[in-house]
């Protein structure tokens, strides 16, 4: 299971986290998508998708087979929506033994509810721009994986026209940068080489 966490929102997290799983599909890895932003969840507008059962149908007991949702414009991709706080605990422990990759895409900050997801993932990928702010609050996202045994094995950096990609982030090596777009498109030859990249790396 692999947590994809980051300091502020924003910085690109759902869209990494759906990017990643799109490559994944491709390749035919069955990757599953779960939206662990209990605050404020995202996952399913950028899915297209009804933002009901989810991760409460599995902390309710429903198979994590039966609680998933697929969508035509990402074949292959199982996703699995947000819900309520204290759902989430329970769903991912049983969305661990997912039979291929797992992605959460983690809620933004260090408090004990945004980091649940680290207590059960395997690793983390950090995602920052590479604004001065944005690297330091994605560090503490950093310490907190490290302390909670999802150690982050890398860092992914959305590029701005103001800022400088550094070697690192949080003392993990940069992976791969993006770059900043007006709007996002999945079927993108430039990000998806790049998103490649990455799970060449991690997978």
């Amino acid at each position: 299971m692999l947590a994809v966490a980051g300091g502020k929102g924003g910085c690109g997290k759902t869209t990494t986290t759906v990017g990643l799983a799109t490559v994944l599909a491709k390749a035919g890895r069955e990757p599953l998508v779960v939206d662990a932003d209990t605050d404020m969840p995202n996952l399913h507008h950028v899915a297209g998708l009804a933002h009901t059962g989810g991760i409460d149908s599995v902390a309710a007991g429903k198979q994590v087979c039966q609680a998933v949702r697929v969508t035509d414009t990402f074949p292959g991709v199982r996703f699995l929506t947000a819900g309520e706080r204290d759902s989430l605990p329970p769903a991912l422990r049983r969305a661990y033994y997912w039979r291929g990759p797992v992605l959460v895409d983690c809620q933004t900050g260090i408090d004990r509810r945004a980091t649940r997801p680290l207590a059960t993932a395997d690793r983390t990928l950090l995602v920052s721009t590479d604004r001065p702010e944005c690297r330091q609050d994605t560090r503490k996202t950093a310490i907190a994986a490290r302390n909670l045994g999802s150690n982050p094995c890398g860092a992914l950096v959305r590029e701005t026209p103001v800022g400088t990609v550094p070697e690192s982030v949080g003392r993990s090596p940069v992976i791969e940068t993006v770059p900043t777009l007006e709007m996002v498109r999945f079927d993108d030859a430039r990000l998806i080489k790049r998103w490649q990249t990455v799970t060449g790396r991690l997978f």
